[in-house]
């Protein structure tokens, strides 16, 4: 491309032009490259020699280039037609990660296709008025102001559930089941929030169906040890919903699955995965766990997970953490076709790990959402490319 040609074009083609090294535009001019996509892309692909460029760019490369395009206020119908284009190639769905209704919108206008993960216990810190509520809940020792501040409970979550539902705009909503770390309470104040959580959930799905908006819910067992400590929560989440949704429960769209803790066994996470309908891997890089034996589910420590270790020593998120390609492999070895999920905030830059994992879902937050929309067509591409050239 010469100087005369490269100034005719946009800035952003210029810059992405120049981002790549010497040896890469040489290696180029071969044939079996990267660069051969162009040919397929801007021909059969009906994208322009600019946007294919920018699919071509480092995946790290990717997330600056789009954060300057969309700081500079330029005309975006281009950018935009190559996001969409990207999603009807890609397999790898990229999900919102979000704790409020404000959040899971933010994701959803970034063109996540769904809420990949809400933590129970993260939406009760995050909606102020919740928070404040909930604190009485726990704080209160008379039955009846106790009964009162449920109710309460109950009312409130209903309408930020709602809320959440219809921001996800008839996309996937996936919800884990409370238990917070971040307060000192009994067990059994642990599954009467959870009870709380499934109720108002539940009221939340009644509520958008009655009202016609289109909503798919997915409820997450949080951390199971096992087989057994799943079907325990799935019974629970099950009997809820008969309780709470009564005739309704056979015509809403709902899934069960296990939000698992990285260091569980790989024959325990098998063994769940054939009986859920996702698995998501807890990978959250800021997750804390300071539980005593006494104190938490003893079912998880008798697991042999590590309920006193943080997170954070591991990886940002935890997908080089050494038990969690095992985990996979297993789990695909007795289901090959479950949604697998990390719950992290994945970037462009953790995608070759994503894919070399089996990894079929991601949550980001909003601002990594359109890079890894982009990387991850791109990668599917050379993958596919060089799985078909080892074939041949």
């Amino acid at each position: 491309m010469t100087d005369g040609k490269r100034g005719n074009g946009t800035e952003l083609g210029k810059r992405l032009y120049d981002m790549f090294s010497r040896s890469d535009r040489e290696r180029g001019a071969g044939s079996g490259t990267e660069f051969d996509v162009f040919s397929k892309w801007t021909v059969t692909g009906g994208i322009t020699h600019e946007e294919a460029l920018l699919l071509l760019a480092a995946p790290e490369d990717i997330e600056e280039l789009i954060r300057k395009k969309e700081a500079s206020g330029k005309d975006q119908s281009s950018f935009m037609r190559l996001l969409q284009w990207s999603d009807s190639k890609r397999k790898l769905k990229v999900l919102a990660r979000a704790e409020t209704s404000d959040q899971a919108d933010a994701g959803m206008r970034r063109g996540a296709q769904g809420i990949g993960l809400l933590r129970g216990e993260a939406m009760l810190h995050a909606n102020v008025l919740l928070h404040e509520i909930y604190r009485d809940w726990l704080d209160s020792q008379d039955e009846i102001e106790k009964l009162y501040y449920r109710t309460r409970l109950v009312s409130l979550w209903t309408e930020e559930g709602t809320a959440i539902i219809q921001a996800a705009r008839g996309a996937l909503c996936s919800v884990s089941l409370a238990w917070d770390k971040a307060v000192e309470c009994s067990p059994e104040a642990r599954y009467e929030l959870q009870d709380i959580q499934l109720e108002s959930w539940y009221r939340a799905l009644a509520r958008c169906q009655e009202e016609g908006t289109e909503c798919r819910l997915e409820l997450l067992a949080f951390w199971p040890a096992d087989a057994a400590d799943f079907t325990a929560a799935y019974e629970f989440m099950d009997e809820v919903g008969k309780q709470t949704l009564c005739q309704l429960k056979p015509t809403v769209e709902l899934r069960i699955g296990a939000l698992l803790h990285p260091e569980i066994a790989p024959d325990d996470a098998a063994d769940i995965a054939r009986l859920a309908d996702v698995i998501v891997m807890d990978t959250e890089y800021d997750l804390t766990h300071q539980v005593s034996e006494n104190r938490d589910n003893p079912r998880a420590i008798r697991g042999g997970i590590d309920l006193t270790k943080e997170i954070t020593e591991w990886a940002n998120p935890v997908l080089l953490q050494y038990n969690i390609e095992e985990v996979i492999s297993g789990i695909r070895r007795v289901k090959p076709h479950i949604g697998i999920r990390v719950s992290g905030e994945v970037t462009a830059a953790d995608l070759h790990t994503i894919y070399r994992l089996g990894i079929s879902e991601v949550c980001c937050e909003a601002g990594s959402i359109a890079p890894v929309r982009l990387a991850g067509v791109r990668l599917e591409w050379m993958f596919n490319r060089l799985s078909a050239a080892e074939e041949a």
